[in-house]
This record gives C-alpha cells, structure tokens and sequence, in this order.
C-alpha cells in the first residue's frame, strides 16, 4: 500500500490546489467531489512529463480511490475458497488486458463494471519495466474509475513476469535480480495479482517431465516465497500465478500438470523451512487454440484439487466476438485472459461478455456469490 508522509505534502500542495491533509499516514482530500470534477485537467498531457507530478499524481489518486470507495485487491483469497470448495459456483473471471487502452475505453469499461455490480474483473497491464510509466498507467486507470463513480474491489494484474531462457543461461543472476525489480515494482504499484512465467526454462534432456520443468517450478517457488512474501502489505496475500509450457507441442495432460504442481508445492514448502505458507492459487496453460474445451476443463480440476485453488488459466488472444465466451462460461474455468477488439469496447457489448461469464448482477447466481464472497472477502465497498 502507498502510505504518506508529512513531507509527501509538500510535492502535493505543489500541484493540486485541493485541501489535503495526512492522517494515519493515509493523504486525505477535503472535498472528493470536487477533486474527480478536477480530473479532466490534472491529466493534462503536458504535465505527464514530470516525474514529480507522476509521483504526486499517483499518490493523490490513489488516496481519492480508498476515499471513494475502491479497494486495490488480490484474488488469492477468493480462489483458495473456489479450490476448498466454500464457494461452488462456476465462473470463469474475466482479465482484461487494458495495455493499450485509451482513458476513454477504460472510463467505459468502469462504466459497463459499474452499470452491471461486476466487481469481480482483472485489468492486466502487460509491460512494466518501466516504474514510473507503470505508476502513470495506474494513476490513469484510478482517475477512470473515479471518472465513472465505480467503487469496490479493483483487481490490478500484471501480465507475465518473465525469465528468459538465453537470459537466464548466460547471466542467470541478472535476469533474476531484474524478475525480482518487477515483482517489487508492481507491488508498490498496488499491483496484487502478479503472473510468474519461467516456462522457458525448460531442460529437453530430461524424460520425467517434471524434472524436465524443474527450473521453471524452481523460480515460480522462489519468487514467491522470497520475494512476493516479503514484499507484499500487511493482511494481504497478492496472488500468483505459474505457468506451464507445453510439451513436444501438444496439450499438457492432467498428469503433467498434476505432477508440476506437486513438486512446485514442495519447493515452497522446502523454502520455507517446511512451515505453511501460501503458494500458487492458478497455473496458466499454453495453447494455440481453445479447441478441446472439455480438455480444458479437465486440466482445471486437476489443478483445483492438486493446489486447493483457482485452478487454471486460459489466454484467449484478442477477443474478436463474443461467440467463445458463450463456449467457455459455465464450464467453470478459472481464468480467461484477452484483450477486446475496439468494436466490443461498447456498453451494451461489455456488459453482454460480463453476463456470459456470470459476473453481472443479471444472474441470479452471482449475487448468492456476492453474498459468499462477503462472508470470505473484506470487501465492504461491495
């Protein structure tokens, strides 16, 4: 979480003409209402240059976002009740991947969230190597959200944080030093929904296929338990996906993942000193084509029993029509990952994909899960 000093101020006073004050080391604006009025011109292009103003630009958004009413959140605690069965039914939760959107997409994006109680929608940022552009992007998405009167739970993703295989061969403590950068950079950012993706990491020479994806599971283990643990606030667990590549070009059978996953949870538990602890809540499969969805779905019931969790995702690509939505919801996959075509960047489009996947107050069935999700979530901006 972002906290506030007395000296952050200073830069604050410098650029907002608000009344700002901190208390408990959170910033408070006087007059909210006032302040969203104003958003249109603290966007201002030609200000977005400034690292200083990025700087306080983040920081007063997100401080209006907790005062409005939106909670930057994780999904680990809602796919660990998914995987332990306290919560049955079956969705497939949208990500959305919001990269290149432009501040009018995302304000009608908040709006179709608003307008539908769909609450329960990641928004992935796919590059963030860069912090401060990272920070600015984020600043952005907050000022749509407060734009489009959206409040509870905002679900920040960030797309795969990689560890490349030529990389990792010939400077293998760079390139973990530079994953951990990214890791720590999101979550200052109020990223909580982080992907790790060492599935390059793959030794071709080895017949068991899990010790062929050894240094995959190694680094997905090791990210999270030395680095995101540590990192992550207090009272949150940020969630985190793995991901598995596939093998000799074909689909991963349920015993190739099932077999992933148990020796992922025992590198967690070894680097932890056999304590418990939280590992994985999803593992992200890869595939050219989303052509054997029964397939699919047996692949996520592995994954839901073997990790007590989500269980897997899928990436769909770019989303041309809604006509595959209608295949998947219902069969109870826990992710599905895309970015949409500008001609469904539309209301009546968007709130049509959120009712297809069954997180729309239209159904009857998410509002019961509403419901649950209280009872497991402290979400009380629902």
């Amino acid at each position: 979480m972002i906290e506030m000093k007395e000296s952050d101020l200073k830069l604050l006073n410098k650029y907002f003409d608000h009344k700002l004050s901190i208390q408990n080391n959170n910033l408070i604006i006087d007059d909210i209402e006032r302040f969203i009025k104003t958003i249109p011109e603290i966007l201002y292009e030609s200000k977005l240059t400034n690292t200083d103003y990025i700087k306080a630009l983040l920081f007063v958004t997100y401080s209006a976002a907790l005062q409005s009413g939106i909670k930057f959140s994780s999904f680990h605690q809602l796919y660990k009740a998914v995987g332990c069965g306290e919560i049955i039914s079956k969705f497939s939760f949208p990500v959305i991947d919001i990269e290149n959107n432009s501040f009018e997409h995302n304000c009608l994006l908040f709006g179709a969230m608003r307008d539908s109680d769909a609450h329960l929608v990641g928004l992935q940022l796919t590059c963030l190597d860069d912090a401060l552009k990272t920070r600015l992007k984020i600043a952005k998405i907050i000022a749509a959200a407060l734009m489009e009167k959206y409040s509870g739970p905002l679900f920040l993703v960030s797309q795969d944080i990689f560890f490349h295989a030529i990389e990792f061969e010939s400077d293998r403590v760079g390139e973990i030093e530079k994953a951990q950068n990214l890791v720590k950079s999101a979550i200052d950012s109020c990223i909580f929904n982080l992907n790790i993706d060492a599935s390059e990491l793959v030794d071709q020479n080895k017949v068991d296929v899990s010790e062929r994806m050894l240094m995959n599971l190694k680094m997905v283990a090791m990210s999270i338990n030395i680095w995101i643990r540590m990192y992550e606030p207090k009272g949150l667990t940020v969630s985190v996906g793995g991901k598995i590549s596939r093998t000799n070009n074909s689909m991963t059978t349920e015993k190739e993942l099932g077999d992933f996953i148990k020796r992922l949870l025992k590198e967690g538990l070894r680097l932890r000193f056999n304590t418990p602890g939280e590992d994985i809540c999803k593992v992200t499969v890869q595939t050219d084509q989303i052509d054997k969805l029964e397939e699919y779905k047996k692949l996520d019931m592995v994954a839901k029993t073997e990790l007590k969790a989500g269980g897997i995702v899928l990436p769909l690509g770019e989303l041309n029509n809604l006509k595959l939505i209608q295949e998947i919801s219902g069969l109870g996959i826990c992710e599905l990952q895309f970015k949409l075509v500008e001609s469904l960047m539309k209301i009546d489009k968007l709130k049509e994909l959120f009712n297809y996947l069954g997180v729309s107050s239209s159904k009857d069935v998410y509002l019961r899960y509403i419901q649950e999700l209280k009872e497991i979530l402290d979400f009380s901006s629902f």
